[in-house]
């Protein structure tokens, strides 16, 4: 059994190795299959990528023929025979022709003007191989053939595989207008320098390091020295060291703060001679980056002006003085018509009670004298009817008579105005206005506001009366209102009615109709006491009439609280001396140059006032307040080019800070409403007391 098993295997044993090799082969088989199949994706990816890298470059080339196409200067390729082969949609435009219908013409066929220049170029680039810029065309524009535009072009070689120059690219552009711009601006250039050299004022300009890099013709003549003696130099170089020290300092601080310096100097140059008044400036100029890289300075020899103005000084003086005494004679014209006034109503008042004392101790006595006299005739008998009949109607007449005559007693002088007061008195007139004109008074009387001059008593109850007439004859109703009231030490007594009403403006404008000559008489008499007369009325829509008058005293001047009856916000402002340690700033504003002077001359003697400035109209208040930011504006009503209510609105809006006080020569509220309506903190009249606009701008300021 061994031996058979031994047989087998040597005869097994040729087809075991032949397995063997098989196997192997089968392995080295799969190990190729394997290495084929990696060679394959390799292959397979290196040709996706290949794709890709296709793909990539067709979206480059579109975007760049995209960009070429919409590109805002000219481009173009030529060949080596100076053929269009490619040309973009500005270049086509320039020249006039679609672009399609550039390609294979030759330059010389699309621009025969340009063709010469262009051909030169195109011989040098194709001999040299370089490029050339710079190159300027100038040719008839499409527009005006009459007129050339001026194009700057580059050309730039483009080489084959082998280097050589196979075509060129050109890049055009259109700088007509730049040059243009250029030119102006150096014109402009030439302008301005010819102005700075040809200025009466000494013009300097310093670099960072305080070096002369311009001066103008004015300092050479003045020094009478040449040009070479500045540029380059500092100040201490060329001028005395007397002269330097009192300019320099404000130089360098120009520089080191970056802010307009202005100063005035005396100088004295040459040595000996006249001594001159100069005004400088020192302007910095700013770089982009906010750092000083030029001072402007100015000087300006103001010697002349400085003496106009002390002389002018003299005679404002002169002339305030004139004015002031001539004041001083006006303010007691105005006490002693102010007196008359008063004098004037108590004389009436003296006549009409001597008048109703006559009417009451003789006519009176008389008529009922000769009414008792008649009485014993009726009580006798008589036989005749007739007679009898005749003493009858001769009784009422006398009745009648007496009735009269007391009610005109009473008018002329009603007995309660003196017994009881003003509030009783007007209570009394309410009922005689219902019972003889049958006028509804409804009465609402304060009797703390009582007035302790007789004489402005009477004044002010005689003018309620012709108010409430006034409501009787022009109303057109049957009832009206009556109050009285106190406002510190004024009395405030005011009419109102809802009847026709009317337009007082132009009620004055008509010169006073019947109507309207109570009322303004009333204006003027209560305006001689220190009081005002105010009219509220608008056709349809009722009358308002306000009466303020002074209280607690008869002396005119001192009853109102700005002596010119307007109850103005100046009443609420602090008076008294200002705390601050820096004056009021205060610019005026008045169309009448007498005015201003006496303004600034009042103003100018209080320590703590400073005019800065002086308007002679609305715009030019609203300019210097823009330009020294006062603390408060003293400006008038009525100017010429814009009024003081449109200048007032325009402050306020952009200038809150600034206070505004109003003036005027009228002390209408008609006047005051739109002051006080545009932003004015006060309204005064010009006639009033100064100290009242003292006060006001004291006020003004916290």
């Amino acid at each position: 059994m061994g031996e058979e098993m031994r047989q087998s295997l040597r005869s097994l044993a040729p087809s075991m190795s032949l397995w063997r090799r098989l196997d192997h082969v089968l392995v080295e088989n799969k190990k190729l299959r394997e290495q084929l199949s990696s060679s394959t994706c390799s292959l397979h990816l290196r040709e996706v990528g290949l794709i890709e890298s296709q793909h990539q470059v067709q979206a480059r080339l579109q975007e760049i023929e995209k960009i070429y196409g919409s590109a805002h200067i000219g481009l173009c390729v030529f060949d080596r025979f100076l053929r269009y082969s490619k040309v973009n949609e500005r270049l086509a435009e320039i020249n006039g022709l679609p672009a399609r219908e550039h390609i294979g013409r030759t330059l010389r066929e699309v621009v025969p003007e340009a063709a010469p220049k262009a051909e030169a170029l195109a011989r040098q680039i194709f001999e040299t191989g370089q490029p050339v810029f710079d190159v300027e065309f100038q040719l008839p524009g499409l527009v005006n053939q009459d007129s050339n535009r001026t194009w700057i072009s580059q050309w730039l070689p483009l080489l084959d595989e082998d280097g050589r120059v196979a075509g060129i690219n050109v890049v055009v552009e259109d700088v007509t207008e730049r040059i243009a711009a250029e030119e102006r601006v150096r014109r402009s250039e030439r302008m301005l320098y010819a102005a700075l050299d040809n200025t009466p004022d000494v013009l300097a300009i310093y670099d960072r390091n305080r070096r002369v890099e311009f001066i103008n013709s004015s300092a050479l003549r003045l020094s009478d020295r040449p040009i070479g003696d500045f540029l380059g130099k500092r100040d201490e170089e060329i001028w005395p060291e007397e002269l330097t020290c009192r300019y320099v300092p404000q130089l360098e601080s120009c520089l080191s703060q970056k802010k307009t310096v202005e100063f005035e100097m005396t100088a004295v140059y040459p040595a000996g001679a006249t001594p001159r008044t100069m005004a400088m400036i020192f302007v910095p100029l700013l770089d982009d980056q906010g750092a000083v890289y030029q001072v402007l300075s100015i000087t300006r020899d103001i010697t002349d002006r400085k003496r106009a103005e002390q002389e002018l000084e003299k005679l404002v003086a002169e002339r305030t003085a004139q004015l002031e005494h001539l004041a001083s004679q006006l303010h007691g014209r105005n006490a002693q018509l102010q007196a008359m006034a008063l004098e004037l109503t108590q004389a009436e008042q003296r006549e009409r009670r001597q008048l109703a004392q006559v009417l009451h101790d003789h006519l009176q006595q008389l008529l009922v004298g000769a009414k008792f006299n008649l009485g014993a005739m009726k009580g006798r008998r008589h036989r005749s009817p007739a007679l009898k009949s005749e003493l009858e109607q001769l009784e009422g007449l006398l009745n009648e008579a007496i009735d009269t005559s007391r009610s005109l007693t009473r008018d002329l002088s009603p007995p309660i105005l003196y017994q009881s007061g003003l509030a009783d008195a007007l209570k009394w007139l309410a009922g005689e206005m219902k019972r003889k004109h049958g006028l509804q008074v409804e009465t609402s009387l304060d009797p703390a506001a009582e007035v302790t001059s007789e004489a402005v008593r009477i004044l002010v109850f005689t003018a309620t009366r012709e108010l409430l007439f006034n409501v009787v004859k022009h109303a057109g109703v049957d009832r009206a209102t009556l109050t009285m009231q106190r406002e510190k030490n004024m009395i405030r007594i005011a009419v109102q009615d809802r009847g026709t009403g009317f337009d007082p403006n132009q009620t004055r404008a008509r010169g006073g109709p019947s109507e309207g000559f109570g009322l303004f008489s009333i204006e003027e008499r209560v305006g001689l006491i220190g009081g005002r007369l105010e009219i509220d009325s608008q056709p349809g829509q009722g009358s308002t009439f306000t009466l303020l008058a002074p209280g607690d005293s008869g002396e005119p001047a001192s009853v109102l609280e700005n002596g010119t009856g307007l109850d103005t916000r100046a009443s609420r402002l602090r008076s008294g001396p200002t705390t601050a340690g820096n004056a009021i700033r205060v610019i005026l504003a008045d169309d009448h140059g007498v005015m201003r002077n006496g303004l600034a001359t009042l103003l100018g003697e209080q320590p703590d006032i400073c005019v800065v400035a002086q308007a002679s109209n609305g715009q030019e208040a609203i300019d210097l307040c823009r330009e020294h930011k006062p603390h408060v504006l003293v400006l008038d009503v009525a100017m010429p080019v814009m009024d003081g209510v449109q200048a007032c609105q325009i402050i306020s809006r952009e200038m809150p800070a600034v206070r505004v006080i109003g003036l005027s020569m009228f002390d209408s509220a008609d006047l005051a409403r739109p002051m006080l309506a545009a932003g004015a903190d006060t309204y005064l009249s010009k006639a009033g007391p100064p100290n009242l606009l003292l006060d006001a701008i004291r006020g003004c300021v916290p």
